[in-house]
């Protein structure tokens, strides 16, 4: 299962679009997670570190799991949602998790499907009013860092006060960069995607 083979592939969305893909097809009664990336139009990637490190914990773990990139006609986190979806359906029939990094999380966060199991947000940006994390009884995962430069802590936990079922965790000596704490992100992320997961 970890042995399983990941291949870079090329996903077609709804609307027209071709994006760049890593997938791994593992069990699928394990279920997958979907990994997206920071801003695109800040260097952000499918290849960003802290999306990388998620991603290889998740394959360590077993799970099949795809990262992507958003499609190049930016939309300020709006169609990058028919990505997200793309790829949750480059995964089927298998539920998933979606997790998201900075502006990863605001797409993802904002992403709804019949497929998805819960959400995790990594220095999440929540500034819509239209999360779909927020909406339902399915756990959201938020990892936030004391020292961001974007996404407060008080801030993140102002806006999802409201939210239905949500915990959070935050990294005392981070910023939103997440220096340094790529591997404990990586094992929250991947912890919490177990719980949602994992049979039994």
């Amino acid at each position: 299962m970890t042995g399983a083979a990941v291949s870079t592939v090329s996903l077609t969305t709804t609307d027209g679009h071709t994006l760049g893909a890593d997938v791994r097809l593992a069990d699928e009664s394990l279920g997958g997670v979907v990994l997206c990336h920071p801003h695109p139009l800040y260097g952000g990637s499918r290849h960003d570190a802290v999306v990388g490190a998620v991603w290889d914990a998740t394959l360590a773990a077993g799970f099949s799991a795809i990262r992507f990139d958003f499609r190049r006609a930016h939309d300020k986190g709006d169609a990058e949602r028919i990505d997200v979806v793309a790829a949750i359906d480059a995964l089927a029939p298998r539920r998933v998790v979606l997790v998201g990094y900075s502006f990863g999380s605001y797409v993802c966060l904002r992403t709804d499907d019949a497929a998805v199991l819960g959400w995790v947000g990594i220095a999440p940006i929540v500034d819509a009013d239209d999360h779909a994390a927020g909406r339902d009884e399915r756990p959201t995962l938020l990892v936030t860092a004391r020292h961001d430069q974007y996404a407060p802590p008080a801030q993140v936990a102002e806006r999802t006060a409201a939210w239905r079922n949500v915990r959070s965790h935050e990294l005392p000596s981070a910023d939103h960069f997440l220096a340094g704490h790529h591997a404990q992100v990586a094992g929250l992320a991947v912890g919490f995607v177990r719980e949602l997961l994992a049979p039994g």
